[in-house]
This record gives C-alpha cells, sequence and structure tokens, in this order.
C-alpha cells in the first residue's frame, strides 16, 4: 500500500504543477485518440495441491487521451475501453462439473490511465518513459462467475514511446511500449461457480505488454 501511495502521491504532485494556473498557461495541451495491441497473463492459481496454468492471450483497445506537457515533463490522462481476451479459459477443468461454467468469456475493462512522462525536449522526435497509476472497472459479462471479480482494480504502468508530428496535416504520432502490472487482486480468493466454491491460496493477478499507438488532433 505504502508504494502505491507513493506512485500515486507523484503523479498527484506532478498534476498540481502541470495543471496549475501558472503551469497551464506555459504548457503544451493535446489531445486524441488511443488504439493498440495487448498481450495478457494470469498468474498460476493454487487450490489446495492442485496448480492451474492459463494460457496469454491477445486483445485490443481503443479510446481517447488528453496530454498536458511543460517542458521534461509530460501528464496524460486516458479512457479506454479494454478486451484482454479470455483470461479464465481453462478454469472450469479443474472443476468436479466443468459443464457448470462456460470459461470462454472475455475478460473487458473500462480503463483509466494517469502517466506521467519525462521526455526528451528535441525539435523533430520526442523520446520519453512513462510510469503512473491506472483505474480498471471491470466490465465482463461471464454470466453467475461476474460475481467473483472485483468491480475495481488498482494497477501500475511503466513504459516507452517516442512522439513526432506529422507535416501539413496538424497531426502527432506517438507509438508506444508499456507493461501494466496488478497492484490489487482481480478476483475474490474464494469464487463460487454454481454449486461449487474454491478457496484459492492467492487470488488472481496479472500482468498486460501494451502496444499503442497515440494520434493527436
Amino acid at each position: 500500500m505504502t508504494r502505491r501511495s507513493d506512485r500515486i502521491a507523484t503523479v498527484a504532485c506532478a498534476a498540481a504543477l502541470l495543471l496549475s494556473p501558472a503551469g497551464a498557461s506555459h504548457a503544451a495541451v493535446s489531445s486524441g485518440i488511443t488504439i493498440g495491441l495487448n498481450y495478457a497473463s494470469l498468474e498460476d492459481v493454487r487450490v489446495d495441491d492442485a496448480e492451474t496454468s492459463y494460457d496469454n492471450r491477445t486483445g485490443t483497445h481503443f479510446g481517447l487521451y488528453a496530454l498536458s506537457a511543460l517542458g521534461p515533463l509530460g501528464l496524460r490522462a486516458g479512457a479506454i475501453y479494454l478486451n484482454a481476451g479470455p483470461l479464465f479459459e481453462g478454469l472450469s477443468e479443474g472443476l468436479d462439473d466443468p459443464a457448470s461454467l462456460d470459461d470462454t468469456f472475455d475478460v473487458r475493462y473500462f480503463v483509466v490511465p494517469i502517466d506521467l512522462q519525462y521526455r526528451l525536449v528535441t525539435p523533430a522526435l520526442k523520446p520519453y518513459l512513462l510510469f503512473g497509476p491506472e483505474l480498471r472497472f471491470n466490465v465482463t459479462s461471464a454470466g453467475d462467475f461476474e460475481d467473483n471479480f472485483r468491480s475495481t482494480v488498482w494497477g501500475g504502468n511503466v513504459g516507452i514511446g517516442i512522439e513526432f508530428k506529422i507535416p501539413f496535416l496538424g497531426l502527432s504520432l506517438a507509438p508506444e511500449a508499456r507493461y501494466t502490472f496488478d497492484l490489487t487482486d482481480v478476483t475474490d480468493k474464494e469464487l463460487k461457480i454454481g454449486s461449487e466454491t474454491l478457496s484459492l491460496d492467492d487470488a488472481f493477478q496479472g500482468g498486460t505488454y501494451h502496444l499503442r499507438l497515440h494520434v493527436g488532433f
């Protein structure tokens, strides 16, 4: 909890600097759309002496963002819809009655990332590093299994990118690679599936690699 609080406090301080009246008057503000691919995995899960492994899944995401940049610092907030794919496919194999769970559902989130950037201010290209928290709201449609999900999940992001402008079109492009890791659990430690209850040694957590493109207007 302390590490998470420190990260959030750092981002909040940067936000206050960039969005203060003095900072906003000199900051470059832009907005645009975000599209990309994500490659997610869940940690192996143990139930008593049995262990279940899950394949990595590929999904997609898209949304909007707003960026405020002042010198080498940038602060970007987004609103993103993310489909992580059928992460839990294979869970039914560990049940006494596998037919009681259709585990092919896609895990879906509405995501609000807050990225603090450190940018190299150069004339043509602006490489940057990023880190920051994100809040994910679970919007998965999974029948009876939905009740096992935490409605909100805190995560953290680290990544790299590069921003450049397209001459004569008034657009900027920022391809980016990032890794998102869970700071809180995705599910409860006790899963209720039909008439069965699974008590997990540890609740589900995972990580996601993203290839993302920001198109600024």
